[in-house]
């Protein structure tokens, strides 16, 4: 990369323009227009750094999970696990946001990932002496989740300075689809692992794979510094943003839908564990399956938005993701037979990961250079409603069962996803 902008420079100053080899030249066009950004090599080490690092994530998700039913066999505490989790995203999301502006973001990234190997590490401990808690296990959610919210600006704003702006819409797709690839490999390792050999050794495995991803992230090249104003306070930068996201109508609906999506439509990927086991009579294994259909079809669907045309109108595309995936969590979750269960898990996670990428390009692609961090920790904040929504349906399922509250909630996100969506002139115009 350095040696090719080296050569850009000097054709510049009136250098001769090198061939490039014919090595060289096979190797680009064999990557289809959906992958253009992996071409780079910068890019390339962070992309599958990021995939083995978050397919360890999400494994230590799918065991915590497991573990909690098997201690607690209640689908009230995956609920309240899982908000441990998430609970953070409400500030250190923004927190995230601005030390990615004022510091290294590959380091931050570098940082998160190591306190993810030290979770993994704990259980394993906890578990071989046999003193593993419920509380434990809550402690280390909410040291994860905050480890992953302070990561995920990070992850955006590392992307810019090691792509060419031409690639930056397709590397952002491409980074969505890291967690819709950790879904399909995570999971599925995770419940072979427990079915397998025990919870232990899938906890070990999530901590060894941290190491791969930490060498891949370490080569990748250093950012070059701050964006940010040092002149001005943090709580003015962050009053920027939110002012322009309140009188911009474009961004402040795609910032609403997202929270919106974050309450009502991920919310069932909590209750999964209970619809496998309680529901389709699935084990470890099933549950591994089920999720990682979903991560397939989530999959799909970033690399779909990733490969789209650039002519093309965003506004169907939206509508249909926005209405189509409420819908697929509804039949889903009501869902009788295990097989059905998978092909509409699939859909599911397909029309989910296809919202969640558009709504982050199109985010990206009209919010101003000097805002654009800002926004980014705005969407992440409202992203960290989702406990919300899990406690609601955590709490809805001890009255009407986990099916009927997840389907319920499935209903709302379609129904007010939509609405936003066709009450707001400007994204029409998209």
């Amino acid at each position: 990369m350095i040696g090719g902008r080296a050569a850009e420079e000097g054709r510049g100053a009136g250098s001769p323009a090198p061939r490039p080899s014919s090595a060289a030249r096979p190797r680009e066009r064999r990557l289809p227009p959906a992958a253009a950004a992996l071409r780079h090599a910068d890019f390339r080490r962070y992309w599958f750094g990021a995939c083995i690092g978050l397919s360890g994530y999400v494994m230590q998700q799918t065991a915590r999970a497991w573990l909690t039913l098997e201690l607690t066999d209640s689908p009230l505490m995956v609920g309240v696990v899982t908000t441990a989790s998430s609970l953070p995203m409400l500030v250190f999301g923004i927190l995230g946001g601005i030390l990615a502006d004022r510091w290294d973001p590959r380091r931050q990234i570098l940082l998160c990932e190591a306190v993810y190997g030290f979770a993994g590490a704990a259980l394993v401990l906890l578990i071989a002496t046999g003193q593993v808690a419920i509380w434990h296990i809550l402690v280390l959610s909410a040291i994860t989740g905050a480890a992953f919210a302070t990561e995920l600006p990070a992850r955006q704003t590392v992307i810019v300075p090691i792509v060419p702006r031409e690639n930056l819409t397709n590397a952002v797709s491409l980074t969505g689809s890291v967690m819709a690839l950790a879904q399909v490999v995570g999971p599925a390792i995770g419940g072979a692992l427990i079915g397998a050999f025990g919870l232990a050794p899938a906890f070990l495995a999530t901590a060894l794979l941290i190491l791969p991803a930490l060498m891949l992230y370490s080569r990748t090249r250093p950012h070059p510094g701050s964006t940010l104003r040092n002149d001005t306070g943090v709580v003015r930068n962050l009053y920027e943003g939110v002012t322009f996201v309140r009188r911009s109508q474009p961004v402040g609906r795609l910032v609403l839908m997202c929270g919106v999506a974050s309450v009502f439509g991920t919310s069932f990927s909590a209750f999964t564990p209970v619809i496998a086991r309680d529901y389709l009579g699935a084990g470890s294994a099933g549950l591994g399956l089920l999720q990682g259909l979903t991560g397939v079809g989530a999959l799909c669907g970033a690399f779909v938005v990733a490969g789209r045309r650039e002519t093309a109108r965003w506004f169907p595309l939206v509508l249909a993701m926005s209405a189509g995936y409420g819908v697929a969590i509804v039949l889903f979750a009501l869902s009788p037979w295990f097989a059905l269960s998978l092909l509409l898990g699939g859909g599911a996670g397909f029309l989910m990961q296809g919202f969640f990428v558009s709504n982050m390009t199109l985010l990206l692609s009209i919010s101003p250079d000097v805002l654009r961090g800002r926004v980014v920790s705005l969407r992440l904040l409202v992203l960290g409603a989702s406990p919300v929504g899990q406690a609601l349906i955590g709490a809805s399922a001890e009255r009407v069962g986990t099916p009927i509250a997840v389907a319920a909630s499935g209903a709302i996100n379609a129904a007010l996803l939509s609405a936003l969506l066709l009450t707001a002139p400007s994204l029409r115009r998209l």
